[in-house]
Formats: C-alpha cells, structure tokens, sequence
C-alpha cells in the first residue's frame, strides 16, 4: 500500500531510428517528436528501497506511472525544443514551471551519451528530466500540463 504518489512532469522525446554509439549529428537526425511525460514516483516505497539500499523499480515502474502524450514531429514543433516552456498545475496551483533551455544536460548531447550504453531504438521513449517543484498528488487533483505552448488536461483518479 502506498499513499505518496509524486508529479514529475518531463520533456519527452521520441526517437525515430537505431542509435548505438551515436554522434550529435545522428541523434538530430534520429529524433522522431517531442511530448511531455507525468513521471511518477512512489515515495514511501522510493524510500524505503533507498534506505535497505536496493534499487527503485518498485517505485518508478509501477502500472500507469508514466502517461505521455502524444508527439509534435520535429518538423511540426513551433521553436527551439531546447529553450521551450513546460509546467504543470495542480488544482489550479503552479507546482512545476521550467524551460527546457535549464536543463543539466541538453537533449542531444544526452542521448549521444546514453547510446554509448544502450542501443535506443525507434519507437523508445528519452525522458529529460524534470523541474523544481515535485510534489504529492492526491486523488481528484485537476492536472493541467503545459508545453509547447498547449495545456493537456487531466484528473488524478
């Protein structure tokens, strides 16, 4: 049983083609769209895990943890995906507002780095990270997601 459920709303990208050991120039040419993801999180369990010490599947991959929303393609998303405006709103609330441009590590460079790991394939899914403001969610909260100049909707059940 769990009662805390956290927001982490993140950039989503989309990749369109087979990357292994890519350099820059492959990664934007393999990148399919961009969206946005509510990555969730299972704190007590999160935290539980991290103090035995053991890693946090539990918390992360449980089912429906991580809605996305559909993808702009990359010659249809309006300005620069890496200095675009993403948010969320709960109950009317801001919890999260950021840019893309504040990121740690940007888009392309990041996925570089991730096929000298791991073979990403079309159709996988690259979250980006998330800005300040994570934070509990309860059942019934209004959800409004902003990005890319759009607002997605949503109820928590």
């Amino acid at each position: 049983d769990t009662c805390a459920v956290h927001h982490e709303v993140e950039l989503a990208v989309l990749i369109g083609a087979t990357l292994r050991q890519a350099t820059e120039d492959h990664v934007r040419k393999a990148i399919a769209g961009y969206g946005v993801a509510l990555d969730l999180t299972l704190r007590d369990i999160q935290g539980k895990m991290k103090k035995a010490g053991q890693p946090w599947e539990k918390a992360k991959g449980f089912d429906n943890a991580c809605p996305i929303s559909g993808f702009i393609p990359v010659a249809a998303f309006c300005g620069d995906p890496q200095n675009t405006v993403i948010g969320l709103n709960v109950n009317g609330e801001v919890r999260q507002q950021g840019s893309t441009a504040d990121m740690l590590h940007p888009i392309v460079p990041l996925i570089a780095y991730m096929s000298r790991y791991f073979t990403l394939k079309a159709g996988d899914v690259v979250l980006t990270g998330t800005p300040a403001g994570v934070g509990p969610l309860l059942s019934g909260d209004e959800l409004d997601i902003r990005f890319n100049g759009e607002t997605l909707s949503t109820r928590v059940l």
